[in-house]
C-alpha cells in the first residue's frame, strides 16, 4: 500500500505512523478539529481508510486570523466515506480546514477509520 499511497500525494515523503479509531455505531463521532501536525513533516499528506459503516465526512474552512485563508479555499464540503474508500488530505489541508464524523443516529454498524501520517 505504501507505493500506491505516495504517488498521489506527489511529495517524497514515508508514510510512517498511524491511528485506527473506532466507531461502535453512528452515536459515536468526532467532532471539528484539524490533526495537530507538530510531529509531522508540515503540509505532508494524511491518508485515510473507512472500512465498515458509510458516515459523513465534512470539511469546513477555518475562520480564525491565524488560518491562512485563500478565496480558492471551499467554505464546506461533505464526503460520503464508504467501505474501502481511500482519501488524501494533502497541503494545507490541516492549515484552512477542520474536518468532522458528526453523529449518524440511523448508523446502526461499525465502521473503522485507518490514517497514515508521514512523521518526522
Amino acid at each position: 500500500m505504501q507505493r500506491i499511497v505516495e504517488d498521489p500525494t506527489t511529495q517524497h515523503t514515508r508514510l510512517t505512523g498511524g491511528l485506527v479509531n473506532w466507531y461502535e455505531n453512528g452515536d459515536h463521532y468526532i467532532g471539528p478539529h484539524a490533526d495537530d501536525e507538530r510531529d509531522m513533516i508540515a503540509c505532508s499528506p494524511i491518508v485515510a481508510l473507512s472500512l465498515g459503516a458509510t458516515r459523513r465526512f465534512v470539511f469546513t474552512k477555518k475562520t480564525s486570523k491565524s488560518a491562512p485563508q485563500g478565496d480558492e479555499a471551499v467554505a464546506r464540503m461533505e464526503l460520503q466515506m464508504e467501505d474501502g474508500d481511500l482519501m488524501v488530505m494533502g497541503g494545507t489541508t490541516q492549515r484552512t480546514h477542520k474536518h468532522a464524523v458528526p453523529k449518524m443516529s440511523r448508523c446502526r454498524e461499525p465502521r473503522i477509520s485507518v490514517t497514515l501520517r508521514c512523521f518526522l
